[in-house]
């Protein structure tokens, strides 16, 4: 299983392989985790890699227009490989996992 991980409105992007095997096992790490504010102060902006497994910072060329960032991101990572996308905001409660459910 992969998913895509949004940092704070595009700031940075993963690919991340967790640990856990199902999307019951991930949603509730995920929930876990947004569900204490100390440990979401520790991961949020700072170390995502907390989360576990193994994770792949995607680099996106610099100076893209919003348009030419999003033809970027279907094009060149193949939405279609990921089982979710991950956003990752300050406030964990605007934090969410959207599963790819065909690919599960």
């Amino acid at each position: 299983m992969k998913i895509l991980v949004e940092e704070e409105y595009g700031y940075r992007y993963w690919s991340w392989t967790p640990v856990e095997e199902t999307m019951e096992a991930v949603d509730v790490l995920i929930e876990d985790v947004r569900s204490v504010a100390e440990v979401w102060s520790r991961i949020y902006y700072k170390d995502i890699s907390k989360f576990g497994g193994e994770w792949e910072q995607i680099i996106i060329p610099e100076g893209l227009s919003e348009a030419e960032e999003d033809e970027y991101l279907s094009t060149m990572l193949n939405y279609d490989i990921y089982s979710a996308m991950l956003t990752i905001r300050e406030d964990p409660e605007d934090s969410r996992i959207l599963w790819n459910t065909e690919l599960i």
